[in-house]
Formats: structure tokens, C-alpha cells, sequence
């Protein structure tokens, strides 16, 4: 029988492993940076795509629980700047209404960078 020490141990080093081997296939991406960092508004969208888009549509809008936004996919969806904001604003299906957690600024901020950055992603 083993002492509470040597379990104690045991149960420490397999929840080190299984973290371990958990971790090993996890790949933290960045969002693409913003070329021109005096840009504040793009600078803006990039943070609150980080903040609140990027977990549904990937890091660098590749798609994952949301649709893709990169390789132009987010500029054929929506030609009108206005229907994309208005997605924003309203939700639709699995996409959150923003309208009540982002001011205007913010949406609009974020509508910008998807287009002018994450669309230009392949």
C-alpha cells in the first residue's frame, strides 16, 4: 500500500503527463498584425476580433465554429459594408448580437480590420 506522499506524488506527475500530452498539439496563432500600428481604428478591430471573434472564426478568420472571413470569403459574403456591420449589430443563427456589448466605434473598428486584414489572410 502506498503512503498518501508517494500518491500524492503519483497523482502530480500523470496530471503533469496528461497536460502534457493535452498541450503538446495545442498551437497558439495570433491574429495578423496590423501594418500601419498608428492606425488606431485598425488597431482597434484587431483587438476586439481578438476579444470576441476569433474564437468562432480562428485567429486569422480561417473558420472554425463561425464561417471563414479569410481569402476574400468575408468581402463575397458581404459586398455592402452596412449588411456586415448590421450581422454585427443583430446576430443571426449562431452569430451573438454585439449591438448591446460594442459601441459603434468598436463595431465598426472591428468590420474594417476583417476586411482590410483578416480578408487578405489565404
Amino acid at each position: 500500500m502506498r503512503s498518501m506522499s508517494g500518491l500524492s506524488r503519483f497523482a502530480k506527475l500523470l496530471t503533469a503527463f496528461i497536460l502534457g500530452v493535452l498541450l503538446s498539439g495545442c498551437v497558439v496563432e495570433e491574429s495578423p498584425a496590423v501594418s500601419d500600428p498608428s492606425d488606431v481604428e485598425l488597431v482597434l478591430g484587431r483587438e476586439i476580433y481578438v476579444s470576441n471573434c476569433s474564437s468562432c472564426h480562428g485567429s486569422a478568420g480561417q473558420g472554425a465554429i463561425g464561417t471563414q472571413l479569410s481569402g476574400g470569403r468575408v468581402l463575397r459574403a458581404y459586398p455592402d459594408v452596412e449588411d456586415q456591420t448590421n450581422l454585427i449589430n443583430q446576430g443571426r443563427g449562431s452569430m451573438p448580437a454585439f449591438q448591446a456589448r460594442l459601441s459603434a466605434e468598436e463595431i465598426n473598428a472591428v468590420v474594417r480590420y476583417t476586411r482590410e486584414v483578416i480578408a487578405s489572410q489565404p
